[in-house]
């Protein structure tokens, strides 16, 4: 669904129209804290209104949900996680 056909429906002109593509871009990203909440608004719009987006995002949903629920979680080693947090510049006192 295109954002010309959204904006025909989403009367609401203080949400963007999101399109397909975009939509498949952020799939990942919509359930992420940092993600834009305006964008998130738009994602979730789009997909109470296009079936095929929807259907991708909830079989995307389960696929993520399935690889956590079968990958063994580990924390590293004390030294590794303090190279790897130094390695971030706005981390680099720790």
């Amino acid at each position: 669904m295109g954002p010309e056909q959204l904006r025909r429906v989403n009367t609401d002109e203080t949400i963007p129209a999101m399109d397909c593509d975009r939509v498949f871009e952020v799939l990942y990203l919509a359930d992420d804290p940092g993600f834009d909440s305006v964008e998130r608004l738009a994602y979730h719009v789009h997909l109470d209104l296009c079936g095929p987006c929807r259907d991708r995002a909830v079989f995307s949903q389960q696929v993520i949900r399935l690889f956590r629920q079968r990958s063994e979680r580990v924390t590293a080693p004390y030294r590794l996680r303090v190279r790897i947090l130094r390695s971030f510049a706005h981390r680099r006192e720790v």
